[in-house]
């Protein structure tokens, strides 16, 4: 999976535009989502300690849509509704709230799917 593909289901959440705007929110985009993977990388440490896997140290600055999501799949429809949100902040903020509020409760769905991990102090 790409971050392409989170760009696209985020577009699709806010109505694609035309050609010219599609290309403005593409190079939007490509800044925002390191912030949306910054946002979700907790949990996906959470989520791969609980199951013994490895995570990301830390995400990518800089990132090409092309590159690869580096975090769990099961998180991507949750990263779509904060790029969508983000993205059309400042343009549609009655949209942005939706948006944001429906990536939380997501976020809250995948917190609660994660069992806790006990160690010794």
């Amino acid at each position: 999976m790409t971050y392409r593909e989170i760009y696209k289901a985020a577009l699709s959440l806010i109505g694609e535009g035309g050609r010219e705007e599609e290309v403005m929110l593409e190079e939007k985009a490509e800044e925002l989502i390191p912030m949306v993977v910054y946002s979700l990388l907790p949990l996906d440490r959470l989520k791969k300690k609980s199951v013994g896997g490895a995570s990301i140290s830390a995400p990518q600055t800089f990132i090409e849509l092309d590159d690869y999501w580096p975090l769990e799949e099961s998180f991507m429809p949750c990263a779509a509704h904060y790029l969508a949100s983000y993205m059309i902040g400042a343009d549609d903020p009655d949209l942005a709230n939706l948006l944001y509020v429906r990536a939380e409760a997501m976020r809250r769905i995948i917190s609660d799917g994660i069992p806790y991990v006990i160690e010794r102090i």
